[in-house]
């Protein structure tokens, strides 16, 4: 059963993860991580009792719920088509896999007749409320399934307007493999069509983030409105499950906010009252995985919670200095009248 909005619950996701050695301490590590703070928080949660010790320990069980589901964006184990792979790639998984519900996205090295077999049923593409998360994931690998005219398309405009009369609203995340932006020099800066496709949507219904793969390593980037030129949406890359990772481009523009050449995976922790994530490197098998990256996530889009209030605030500002005025010259105009005329007035 999905656990509810006011639940505090974990996701971890992660793309591109392939069989090599990179892969196989990924998943290593990220199984290790998983049974040590799964099993903290199952026993801190267990443990709370009246005394003042278990109020602390009760509060850091907050701060990290376990995780109860992982997100796969695309490009599993590199199969290709291949049945032998597919079987190493699934043992690799395994220990996590079979204990935590696996969600896998077609990716451009997964031949979609295994993976439908395997780990999605056709048509790829489907929504699930998780915690306060709305997750929406889509088929991007089928190109001729993702135009205006496609039943998918339609599908996500449908979806994304359903979720005007959603309450509480959620904190919506679209998966997809393809890159929409980067600065990674993988496959020259992001798919261009789906970005024009995909960006006018994302901003409108206010999607708060879309994770994807496809290139290799791990960025955190704003997407950009193409007409107001505003930051509404994160783009986060974490197509670092484990296939050699890609170079950046030696610039780093400003709507790239935090990128680097790294091994790792994505938590994002959902809480009753918001919703945040972590970005977790993973340089070796032995070595517990490191956070480099945290940030909120907000239900409208990063950066919604701050333009809204600022915009009362000046609106407020303009009323109170507009009455101030009108009743400062009231009071001058009152003040010239003579007292006699005042009183038979």
């Amino acid at each position: 059963v999905p656990p509810s909005a006011e639940e505090s619950t974990a996701l971890v996701a992660y793309g591109d993860m392939g069989i090599w050695e990179n892969g196989v301490m990924v998943a290593q590590a990220l199984s290790t991580f998983l049974s040590r703070t799964n099993s903290s928080s199952s026993s801190s949660s267990s443990s709370s009792s009246s005394s003042s010790s278990s109020s602390s320990s009760s509060s850091s069980s907050v701060e990290q719920p376990p995780a109860s589901l992982v997100l796969h964006v695309g490009d599993l184990g590199y199969a290709d088509g291949d049945p032998v792979k597919w079987d190493k790639f699934a043992a690799q998984v395994n220990p996590y896999a079979s204990a935590l519900p696996y969600m896998a996205l077609p990716g451009n090295h997964d031949d979609l007749d295994g993976l439908s077999w395997r780990y999605n049923p056709r048509p790829f593409y489907r929504t699930f409320r998780w915690g306060r998360l709305r997750v929406i994931a889509l088929n991007t690998e089928e190109v001729a399934g993702l135009q205006r005219d496609s039943a998918q398309y339609q599908w996500l405009v449908d979806t994304l307007e359903s979720l005007e009369f959603e309450q509480p609203r959620p904190t919506v995340v679209v998966l997809g493999h393809k890159t929409l932006l980067t600065t990674s020099t993988g496959h020259g800066g992001g798919n261009v069509p789906l970005r024009d496709l995909l960006v006018p949507l994302l901003i409108k219904f206010k999607v708060a983030a879309y994770i994807c793969g496809d290139d290799h390593g791990y960025e955190r980037a704003l997407l950009v409105h193409p007409e107001s030129g505003t930051h509404t949406c994160l783009h986060l890359l974490v197509g670092s499950g484990g296939a050699r990772l890609d170079d950046f481009v030696p610039e780093q523009p400003s709507w790239s906010v935090f990128r680097q050449k790294s091994f790792g995976f994505l938590r994002i922790l959902s809480f009753a009252t918001h919703v945040s994530a972590e970005f977790f490197a993973v340089s070796s098998p032995d070595v517990p995985p490191t956070v480099i990256d945290s940030f909120m996530i907000s239900s409208g889009g990063p950066h919604s919670e701050v333009k809204v209030p600022v915009l009362l605030v000046v609106l407020s500002v303009l009323i109170i200095v507009s009455f101030s005025v009108y009743l400062f010259r009231a009071c001058l105009r009152l003040s010239a009248v003579p007292l006699g005329r005042r009183s038979l007035s």
